[in-house]
């Protein structure tokens, strides 16, 4: 039994600094009440626990005084030898003339020892007789402890919300869904607790911890649906990047791209470069360019007039339209957007290969790659645009050893790139002739 349960190590402080400091300590017969109190206290310093109860137990004879009925069973039960005498003190106490609250104390020390004993129907006689009306939340946290340690958990739990406030706080509402679904196994009402909880709070600072117990059922349930759902109103009140994080996977591992672009969409501000990833990743170039155009205006960033040009050329290849007005306008966006700063080298290669392809400049275009080059020296991609570039140039051995680079780096899994090196090798067989 332990004494952490209920708070007596104050009230035998006071009772004790008014023992010591108290003028009439020695009695007619020569008792010293503060020799004994410090022998007690020296005892229970050597965790002598038998022996301080002994003393404890002493000093309530002698004076009366509740507290040290209260140490002495504390002590007691601590050390695990607990005399019948001491418990028969104890049950006359209880039946005396006391106040509620110290017969409440008293009580629920009886019920405790005689629960620890295995005489539950004398405990269960104490704690209906003197404790079945308590709301004292330190004996209620007792009794909740001696149901839980006997298995009796339906009484557990009504005593668990015996104890909660009124109304109760998000912690003990999941207390209270915590032991409905894992102690007694109410796995429906411990959900329906926290939902109907969440529901009624949707517009006020509930403590995200309710939305992550319930993620927690589910996820113990393998419900996916309902796990992304709690999330998505977990996100809806605290937008943080972690959840976005979990949302995401969710929908990835349900394979429902659709469910997440419909998502961002409601959370759109803050997530237009994932969504327009995604956009770009279907292919759907039209909203993708959408949203490009949107960053463009909104950060002023170089970045966002390549990805457009890129996404316009996509579109153009895809739809046969690949005209001089259309190159023309691709130049511009990509002059304008390399002008402002973009550099990233899957723009410089972009721009450069398609000046190469298209013969618009091939010199430039050589030049741009080279620049990418510098920053990703072993891409194959950027390889093979500068040997299609020197290949336009009719430097078939230049780019024929820059193509069994691009060989060695297992380029020629790309069809186009294998294109290439073809026309590369028979050119350069010609002039070796």
């Amino acid at each position: 039994m332990s004494r952490n349960n209920i708070k007596f190590a104050t009230i035998l402080f006071v009772s004790l600094v008014y023992a010591i400091n108290a003028n009439n300590l020695k009695s007619k017969d020569g008792f010293f009440e503060d020799t004994y109190i410090v022998k007690a206290l020296l005892a229970k310093e050597h965790r002598d626990l038998k022996t301080s109860s002994q003393i404890f137990t002493y000093l309530y004879d002698k004076t009366g005084k509740y507290e040290y009925l209260i140490q002495a069973l504390a002590d007691a039960g601590d050390s695990g030898k607990i005399s019948d005498e001491l418990l028969n003190r104890a049950e006359h106490f209880i039946i005396e003339k006391h106040t509620k609250k110290q017969k409440e104390f008293i009580a629920t020390f009886l019920a405790k020892i005689y629960a620890l004993r295995g005489d539950v129907k004398k405990s269960d006689e104490i704690i209906k007789k003197y404790l079945s009306n308590t709301n004292n939340k330190e004996i209620l946290k007792a009794l909740y402890k001696i149901y839980m340690q006997q298995k009796r958990y339906e009484d557990a739990y009504k005593i668990l919300k015996k104890r909660y406030s009124s109304p109760p706080t998000e912690y003990e509402i999941m207390d209270e869904a915590e032991f409905l679904y894992d102690t007694l196994g109410k796995k429906s009402e411990a959900k329906k607790l926290l939902e109907t909880y969440i529901n009624m709070h949707e517009d006020k600072d509930t403590d995200p911890n309710i939305y992550l117990k319930l993620i927690d059922f589910y996820i113990q349930d393998k419900d996916i649906n309902n796990i992304l759902r709690v999330y998505e109103k977990l996100y809806n009140r605290y937008p943080k990047k972690f959840i976005l994080k979990k949302i995401i996977k969710l929908y990835l591992y349900k394979k429902d791209i659709n469910g997440l672009i419909s998502f961002l969409k409601k959370h759109e501000k803050g997530n237009e470069e994932l969504l327009y990833m995604i956009y770009r990743e279907k292919r759907d170039i039209k909203n993708a360019l959408k949203i490009a155009d949107k960053l463009y205006k909104s950060t002023k960033k170089p970045k966002w007039l390549a990805e457009k040009a890129m996404l316009m050329y996509e579109e153009a290849k895809k739809n046969q339209k690949i005209t001089p007005q259309f190159l023309k306008k691709f130049s511009e966006y990509f002059d304008k957007a390399i002008k402002e700063g973009a550099d990233d080298s899957i723009y410089l290669n972009y721009y450069g290969y398609t000046l190469i392809e298209h013969n618009l400049d091939i010199k430039r275009g050589i030049k741009l790659v080279k620049k990418a080059l510098k920053q990703k020296p072993n891409s194959y991609y950027y390889l093979d645009s500068l040997a299609w570039g020197l290949y336009k140039e009719g430097k078939c051995n230049e780019a024929k050893r820059i193509m069994e680079k691009v060989t060695k780096l297992g380029g020629l899994k790309e069809s186009e790139i294998k294109e290439h090196k073809i026309k590369i090798d028979e050119c350069a067989n010609k002039k070796d002739k």
